[in-house]
């Protein structure tokens, strides 16, 4: 339902609708939850669309983003606050085809981004593997809160696997909380919804990592922090490879510089 508004229906609208679930605009569940008839569905969820995200705040968001059949992505996780958050949990639900990147002893490789994180911070992130989502969970044992009011917070590494279905795919949030100092203040949002967009092999130029349509610096330095293990985000492994040696290293910056 994508009307703000609920418009008139009768007993023989959505005869079902006591065994279903309604999805509607951001901001206006209370506005369905009063209204006649719509009010008897059995769940409903506010959604949001992330392009408009300009209408939120106090909350976890990923931008649209694209990745390529068979390689390697990063997903970079964003939070938009005007409150000092402290604390948040989010259940992330992947298309299927996109799979999460683990170590050798199976632990999920993702990680808090340090340029919202205040000096000498005692965060701590972790993930819970589920049927069908990966759930976050971040906290700072000392309550300090991160730093801004919009970026980047967290990233995870994903795997694209060769025979997905190229075009849009969802990427969804749900059941999300972020809490300030007080445990008593939070805030939530029941779903949103991004789109990553899949593309072949034959989408990308070697040299060109970050997908801009140039070939420059920021290419080399993104190879570089994949080196040192910083999990970029818009990283293109195949193009990273400048020299088709298996390998992403220091030999592939110099080749782009």
């Amino acid at each position: 339902m994508k009307n703000s508004v609920p418009v008139a229906i009768s007993g023989n609208s959505f005869t079902n609708r006591a065994n279903a679930t309604l999805y509607v605009p951001y901001g206006s569940k209370a506005a369905y939850e009063a209204a006649d008839y719509w009010k008897e569905f059995k769940e409903i969820i506010e959604v949001v669309d992330v392009t408009d995200i300009s209408q939120m705040d106090n909350v976890i968001y990923i931008d649209e983003m694209e990745a390529v059949r068979g390689l390697e992505a990063v997903i970079s996780i964003k939070m938009k606050n005007s409150a000092e958050i402290r604390a948040f949990q989010f259940d992330l639900y992947l298309p299927q085809g996109v799979t999460v990147v683990k170590s050798a002893k199976g632990k999920i490789q993702g990680a808090l981004s340090p340029g919202r994180l205040p000096d000498e911070d005692e965060h701590t992130l972790t993930f819970s593997e589920h049927d069908g989502f990966i759930r976050f969970l971040c906290s700072s044992q000392y309550d300090e809160t991160f730093t801004g009011n919009d970026g980047e917070t967290a990233t995870l590494r994903v795997n694209i696997t060769e025979d997905m279905e190229e075009g849009d795919h969802a990427l969804q949030l749900k059941d999300m909380k972020l809490t300030e100092t007080d445990i008593s203040k939070f805030y939530t949002a029941e779903l949103i919804e991004t789109t990553v967009t899949i593309g072949g092999q034959g989408s990308y130029v070697v040299g060109d990592v970050n997908g801009d349509g140039d070939i420059d610096t920021q290419d080399a330095i993104k190879v570089i922090q994949h080196y040192l293990g910083k999990n970029p985000t818009d990283f293109n492994a195949q193009a990273a490879d400048v020299n088709d040696d298996g390998d992403i290293d220091t030999q592939d910056a110099i080749l782009i510089i």
